[in-house]
């Protein structure tokens, strides 16, 4: 079930639907906080934030994932959205 809820939100996201893919990940998230997709939802959370041009909730998930999550990749593709979102603001 986490799997399916967690594709369905990239499926949702895809197609420009950023509210549902909004709830996807919010459910996967709410429903299995330890399963192994938990840490790509907070990720594709943060990015559907900045897609729907919410660049604060944004920042603030990318560095839960990088505070959640260290040793996984998701910590890693989040630190370097926080790195070059920064970089833009220069």
């Amino acid at each position: 079930v986490p799997n399916a809820i967690f594709w369905s939100g990239e499926v949702y996201r895809a197609q420009t639907d950023y509210k549902q893919a909004k709830a996807a990940y919010l459910k996967l998230i709410d429903q299995y906080p330890n399963h192994q997709k938990t840490a790509d939802a907070h990720y594709k959370l943060g990015l559907t934030y900045d897609l729907m041009g919410d660049s604060s909730n944004a920042r603030v998930v990318m560095k839960k994932v990088v505070d959640l999550y260290p040793n996984q990749s998701s910590a890693k593709l989040a630190a370097d959205y926080l790195k070059k979102k920064s970089g833009k603001k220069k």
